[in-house]
């Protein structure tokens, strides 16, 4: 029989414009305290995205987006490795794990 995760606790990401993740708790947001995370591990960004449809129509809206900082042990989006120094936008319900850390954190995000 599964047992269900623990909920230990949400994060209102939206309340800052960037989040630095990582093991040292002098300067991260996020403080991810397992042996093989990196101490500056990874940074989640809002960006304000603007768009142009197909009828040159401009939709604007903030977005986050996530980058591994060349950590020891990677970042994983939805189980797959995120390529290092590289901002991968995410989406509601996307499930982020850091080095090899079992700890799951789940995206999401204010309906638009």
């Amino acid at each position: 029989m599964a047992h269900k995760k623990d909920l230990l606790d949400t994060i209102y990401l939206h309340q800052r414009s960037v989040w630095l993740a990582g093991r040292d708790q002098k300067v991260t947001d996020l403080l991810l305290e397992h042996p093989s995370i990196s101490k500056q591990h990874a940074v989640i960004q809002f960006r304000y995205i603007t768009s142009t449809n197909e009828y040159g129509d401009k939709s604007s809206k903030v977005k986050p987006y996530l980058i591994d900082l060349e950590s020891a042990n990677g970042t994983k989006v939805n189980g797959k490795p995120v390529e290092a120094s590289r901002f991968v936008e995410m989406v509601d319900g996307d499930v982020v794990t850091f080095g090899e850390s079992e700890r799951e954190y789940v995206i999401m995000l204010p309906p638009p």
